[in-house]
């Protein structure tokens, strides 16, 4: 069972480590700090992943979202995944 664990953990490891994907720590955004529900954003595309596994299209929409929901954090400066 102990090598099953280590096993996994070198194949996690390994599988993050050759991504091409950026990922983000999991931790709040301070860019987010200060966010209201109604400020404007540009319609860049620059996407974003947040917990909730929704796709936003930028940080600036992201954090829109951020101000009604606390515990959202993004997870990734990418779409989410399929």
């Amino acid at each position: 069972m102990k090598i099953t664990g280590g096993v996994l953990t070198i194949v996690l490891i390994a599988l993050f480590s050759f991504s091409d994907v950026n990922y983000v720590a999991a931790e709040r955004e301070d860019e987010c700090e200060g966010a209201q529900l109604d400020q404007m954003c540009t319609m860049d595309m620059n996407p974003v992943c947040g917990s909730d596994f929704v796709t936003y299209e930028n940080s600036c929409v992201f954090c829109r979202k951020w101000a009604t929901n606390k515990e959202l954090y993004i997870m990734a400066r990418t779409k989410c995944w399929d």
